[in-house]
């Protein structure tokens, strides 16, 4: 018998692994609808989807299938796959904390077919997502040359952050390789 704390730890549970897998592409989401704006502001024929009808709903979602208001395609690109990863998420979640791993065979295959899918999945959304703070990155350092007062500060700490994931990185590699030749 199930008591409700065991309940609402596991409900946690899910609710913390759904946020860690879908959170991070809410900032990528975030980045695209600024980039709409200042594209709503500057360079923009028609009348233009702005960052901040995403409250809203229906104008986005009307924009990401190209009625209603004008959207970079960039930015169109950027929520649908944003959306369609969390409703992916939300469904692999549902299968996969759904289906109890001593049922019959037919859901043990399901389950398994879908951890393939879905770790194919989460690689491309990971790959993304890491190609947009790389490119962020870049344009912080690259600003940094043109405006060093203003965007000196963050061009630094991505060096820095950098520079310390790569020392860390070949530190940690020496380390275990020494570990591996004292018990070899």
């Amino acid at each position: 018998r199930l008591s409700w704390r065991s309940v609402g730890l596991e409900g946690l549970t899910v609710m913390l692994h759904f946020w860690l897998l879908v959170g991070p592409g809410f900032y990528v989401a975030g980045v695209a609808m600024f980039a709409q704006s200042v594209f709503a502001r500057t360079t923009a024929t028609t009348r233009p989807v702005m960052w901040q009808q995403a409250f809203q709903g229906g104008d986005v979602l009307q924009a990401l299938w190209g009625k209603g208001g004008q959207m970079l395609i960039v930015v169109r690109c950027a929520l649908v796959e944003q959306i369609a990863f969390a409703l992916f998420t939300g469904l692999f979640m549902i299968l996969r904390y759904g289906y109890s791993p001593f049922l019959c065979c037919p859901a043990a295959r399901i389950t398994s077919v879908t951890s393939w899918v879905y770790g194919h999945v989460l690689q491309v959304h990971s790959l993304i997502l890491l190609t947009h703070v790389a490119l962020n990155v870049t344009w912080g350092i690259l600003a940094a040359i043109l405006n060093p007062e203003k965007f000196l500060p963050m061009g630094t700490a991505a060096v820095v952050v950098i520079v310390v994931v790569v020392t860390t990185n070949r530190e940690l590699s020496a380390a275990a390789r020494a570990l591996r030749n004292v018990v070899a």
